[in-house]
């Protein structure tokens, strides 16, 4: 399906929450980015009910088990069921598609990509909005409850860090280095450990020498924290 770009509009008082997991305080939105606000609001509605998890990361993988890492997170988001989730892609290269292909059998992912662009996975469904990438970054980071983040450079950085700052849950494996480990402006307060997160899964998604099913469990348990009606 397609979500056409609302017209320019003037921009509203603040950023909602588009979510029942989003709390966040209104922020003035910057002139020009008030469509893509409503574009996702639209596009958020369409997906449904459920926390909606925003997986980013790199178009090719940097880290020997960084593959392996994002294959068992997708396992273990599939099989959570404490929480109702959503997943959504950009539809690129690498993380995102090694994502969707082992997300279960794809039932319950997205890929969100430009118009008249396709994501060629042969799983999840194809949504379109905004007229090029750029366009698609900024309704992207304003979309997600809980955005997963997998090494990466400066547009991981970017997505994470709009979607930080309108109190969305980041979720950085700093282990797989990149934008999640803290480069290419990757937004600082994002590295430091949410109220979803104990000690020790925070410590998880930092630490190299963990066992990868050690570091995706603590993901999912995260997210599916993240996700619980009791933080609504």
């Amino acid at each position: 399906s397609s979500v056409a770009t609302p017209p320019l509009a003037p921009p509203p008082a603040g950023s909602l929450p588009l979510g029942p997991w989003t709390p966040t305080a209104p922020t003035p939105v910057p002139f020009g980015v008030a469509p893509m606000i409503d574009a996702a609001k639209l596009i958020r509605a369409d997906l449904g009910q459920g926390c909606c998890v925003c997986i980013l990361g790199g178009t090719a993988f940097r880290g020997s088990d960084s593959e392996a890492l994002v294959k068992a997170i997708a396992a273990k988001l599939d099989a959570t069921r404490k929480a109702e989730l959503i997943f959504v892609t950009g539809g690129m290269a690498g993380v995102q598609e090694t994502f969707a292909k082992n997300c279960g059998d794809g039932s319950r992912v997205w890929n969100l990509l430009p118009d008249g662009q396709s994501s060629g996975y042969g799983v999840g469904r194809d949504i379109h909005a905004g007229k090029d990438l750029e366009e698609r970054k900024v309704i992207f980071g304003q979309l997600g409850d809980v955005y997963v983040t997998i090494e990466g450079g400066p547009g991981v950085s970017q997505e994470a860090a709009a979607a930080h700052a309108r109190g969305a849950v980041v979720v950085p494996l700093r282990r797989t280095g990149g934008a999640s480990a803290g480069d290419f402006g990757f937004p600082a307060a994002a590295l430091e450990r949410p109220s979803c997160a104990t000690e020790e899964q925070w410590a998880l998604l930092g630490s190299a020498e963990a066992p990868i099913a050690d570091t995706a469990g603590a993901v999912a348990a995260i997210v599916a924290e993240a996700a619980a009606p009791s933080r609504s």
